[in-house]
């Protein structure tokens, strides 16, 4: 279990600049596979540097199986070798000049009370296994490929039997096929292992399929934590809406919101016509908002359906084929969307009548 409490940290003594880590709080249990997700700079990976013990934050505290770690307040700073924790880095860090076996025995050789040789062999054969590097003990580990490299560096991470697991963005030296292999792999281990993992990445394919919980970040600050389905689904701001997937944004104003209790949705006046809209948040009239729905939920009518509810006519820009779908730009009055659809039977120039599904659009107010 990991625990962190109003963890703040600074680079740098000038603490009128923004934090890269502005006053964090989450909790990850026992086999749950957490991922903190934002672009580069947003803070991710000095939480997670954090939490090993590599940084060494101003405020907060932080706790690892409900024992103490740091605290500003109380003083405590927990080394890094006592911190019973298991990290693999972005670059691996793998050895070059020596065997997968003694990359992997490493970490083994300062063990207290000192472990004897036939229980180092066995701790490693069982880790190499674990991530099927079982035959590959001997070889040098420059002679291994990128994913093997990765499985190794995850393996050295894992002989220690760690309380949790600490992983630095790394898949993303592999190529994308190999990712999405590894994607699977990695996911269906730490699931057996049962272990408290904190995961880092900018990429939101492999956030939405690995994880548990997401925690989206920006500027050192926590936006949304919620399950992959409710992140993707129901971002509770533009930021997150508009880094996780592909989203059309369109400015407007609340015209109207029903009054039936419960319902939840409103009428957006955009420069494109009136939509009505999901809200997450209370809504009063007049208020600016941002009207939200991903790329793949507009939909395609034919050139004689009624576009009176939620619908707009408009004209393909550019069209691209992504091999199992293609992607339009259209233009709908003054604003360009993007769509994604199964067919590609249109071209630059091609009238197109869209509809924006009530249940997808959704009104946000920041």
């Amino acid at each position: 279990m990991i625990r962190i409490e109003n963890l703040s940290l600074w680079y740098g003594a000038d603490r009128s600049l923004p934090p890269a880590v502005n006053n964090l709080s989450l909790e990850i249990k026992k086999g749950e596979f957490y991922t903190l997700l934002g672009p580069s700079g947003c803070g991710k990976t000095t939480t997670l540097r954090s939490v090993a013990g590599l940084e060494e934050p101003q405020l907060g505290e932080i706790y690892i199986d409900d024992e103490l770690v740091f605290s500003d307040k109380k003083q405590v700073r927990v080394p890094v070798y006592d911190r019973n924790i298991g990290m693999v880095f972005q670059s691996y860090a793998v050895w070059p000049h020596m065997t997968v076996f003694n990359n992997v025995a490493y970490p083994l050789k300062n063990e207290r009370p000192r472990l004897s040789q036939n229980a180092i062999r066995d701790r490693v054969m069982n880790a190499l296994a674990l991530v099927k590097l079982d035959g590959f003990e001997n070889r040098p580990a420059p002679n291994l490929s990128g994913g093997q490299q990765q499985r190794l560096a995850l393996a050295r991470a894992l002989v220690r039997e760690p309380k949790i697991l600490l992983l630095d963005e790394p898949l993303s030296n592999l190529d994308a096929k190999l990712r999405e292999e590894m994607c699977v792999e990695l996911r269906e281990m730490i699931k057996r292992l049962d272990v408290a993992t904190l995961y880092v990445t900018h990429e939101q394919m492999e956030a939405l399929s690995m994880s548990d919980t997401i925690a989206v970040m920006n500027q050192g600050d926590l936006l949304q934590e919620s399950s992959p389905l409710e992140i993707y689904g129901a971002p509770r701001n533009s930021f997150v809406a508009n880094f996780i997937g592909k989203s059309n944004m369109i400015a407007g104003k609340v015209a109207s919101v029903d009054p039936a209790a419960g319902a939840k949705t409103c009428v957006v006046e955009t420069s494109i016509g009136n939509f009505t809209c999901r809200w997450l948040d209370a809504l009063e009239v007049g208020r600016d908002v941002t009207m939200v729905i991903r790329s793949e939920d507009v939909a395609k009518l034919k050139p004689d359906e009624s576009v009176n509810v939620n619908g707009a006519d408009g004209t393909v820009g550019s069209v691209l084929f992504l091999g199992d779908i293609f992607e339009y730009w259209v233009s709908v009055g003054d604003i360009d969307l993007r769509i994604k659809l199964e067919d590609g039977d249109l071209s630059p120039g091609d009238a197109i009548r869209l509809n924006f599904p009530e249940e997808r659009c959704l009104a946000l107010t920041r």
